[in-house]
């Protein structure tokens, strides 16, 4: 599972269905956390931003 966190979810929203390229150019990503079921699990399926101390290991 990929989890964007992004700055302003009106601008993610306008170009939701624009092309990836699109998307990338005019929504930046904050932060990207890239989770396995183990990474959920361990985390008790809570992810928050901006990261604890918990999160540290996980692929972001």
């Amino acid at each position: 599972m990929q989890i964007l966190i992004v700055e302003n979810g009106d601008d993610f929203l306008k170009f939701f269905k624009a092309p990836k390229d699109t998307l990338r150019k005019y929504v930046p990503v904050v932060q990207r956390y890239h989770l396995s079921v183990k990474d959920l699990d361990r985390l008790h399926w809570t992810v928050t931003y901006p990261p604890t101390e918990e999160m540290k290991g996980i692929n972001m």
